[in-house]
């Protein structure tokens, strides 16, 4: 009996009513659900997940055993773990700090009780909880997988981002997906019988790293490389990089101050914060938009020579600068950069600024 293991935070309701919407009353699995709450919030998660399925949903209570066709809730305020087929929960007190790893603890005794019987999600969620979790699963044999980016990407990325940098995750899909890609891979699925425990020392070594870790995304706006040059092109006219353009150095600044500073997301020039925010405040909108100038924004009004350069199937011969055709029209320094890289200086002027100016205004001479 395989047993899944599914751990999710901050937007992981949405991830559940996909996951279990698709799920049969019949599929022979076991589910244990754990959502990374504070010791002091209430949930309503089992009877929400109700509402989604016909399998029978429960809160956990110490002592459950785990069944096929079943999916249990473990309580916020509990740790859960499972040894030999039973749940064992472990109430927290109300003010331990958030920090704890619920999903990481449950998914370390699944992959000693289970071995490659188990199965380990990380679906929507901040932080980091669960990655290590991730890693004993598939140290023992397990399948892991986490929520991929497409129709139904992470409404919060941190978690599923933090997994797939582990290096363990097998599979990264949309959850809608998940369900029936465990049903396909359930039968003669090739796994290691049962993988020997870690060593100590490299048990300790790996906790090391992962504690110095961090995973940042660099959003980029349009950069002058020489790609425009050499990519395949059936449109008839030459391509070009949408406005403003910046040169190649603007990104790789931002490259390096991300690899030596713990930020989730750097920012690079104001079109990407413009398209970020949009696509957050209003998707349809932004799409609608980029349907609409998308083709026409990306093509420049010179016809493409019949001889222009391609190397979909084959390299481009020639040496090519980092810079594309675009000089003159690229910029060399990003603002928006500036302020990311310059947090404190940035906010500090701008408190003064805003400080400064009923200062004036009290200053000023009454008429």
């Amino acid at each position: 009996m395989q047993v899944v293991g599914i751990g999710a935070s901050v937007g992981g309701i949405e991830a559940f009513r996909l996951f279990f919407e698709k799920t049969p009353s019949d599929s022979g699995l076991s589910f244990v659900v754990v959502l990374h709450l504070s010791a002091s919030r209430k949930s309503m998660l089992a009877e929400i997940i109700a509402r989604w399925t016909a399998m029978p949903v429960s809160e956990a209570a110490d002592g459950d055993l785990v069944e096929p066709n079943r999916i249990l809730v473990v309580p916020p305020g509990h740790v859960a773990a499972i040894r030999q087929g039973r749940l064992h929960l472990r109430s927290l007190r109300l003010e331990a700090p958030r920090e704890l790893t619920p999903i990481d603890d449950f998914f370390d005794s699944l992959a000693q009780d289970c071995g490659e019987n188990a199965v380990g999600i990380v679906l929507s969620g901040t932080g980091h909880d669960g990655s290590l979790g991730l890693k004993a699963i598939k140290a023992r044999g397990g399948l892991t997988l986490t929520q991929g980016s497409d129709g139904s990407a992470p409404q919060h990325e941190g978690m599923p981002r933090s997994a797939i940098a582990t290096g363990v995750v097998d599979l990264i899909i949309p959850v809608q997906d998940m369900l029936r890609v465990l049903l396909a891979m359930r039968p003669g699925r090739a796994a290691p019988a049962q993988a020997p425990p870690p060593d100590p020392d490299t048990e300790a070594l790996r906790l090391a790293v992962c504690e110095i870790l961090h995973l940042t995304t660099v959003d980029l706006p349009a950069v002058n490389t020489p790609q425009f040059d050499w990519g395949m092109n059936k449109m008839g006219r030459r391509a070009k990089p949408v406005a403003p353009i910046f040169q190649p150095e603007v990104p790789a600044r931002a490259i390096s101050f991300a690899a030596t500073h713990k930020r989730q997301e750097v920012w690079v020039g104001f079109p990407t914060v413009k398209a970020i925010l949009a696509n957050r405040i209003a998707p349809a909108l932004t799409d609608r938009y980029l349907a609409k100038t998308g083709y026409s924004g990306q093509l420049s009004d010179e016809k493409l020579p019949a001889d222009a350069p391609a190397n979909l199937f084959q390299p481009v011969p020639g040496s090519y600068d980092v810079h594309g055709r675009f000089d003159s029209r690229s910029r060399p320094h990003s603002w928006q950069m500036f302020t990311d890289r310059h947090r404190a200086v940035f906010w500090a002027a701008a408190a003064a600024s805003v400080a400064a100016g009923p200062v004036a205004l009290a200053k000023q001479p009454e008429a």
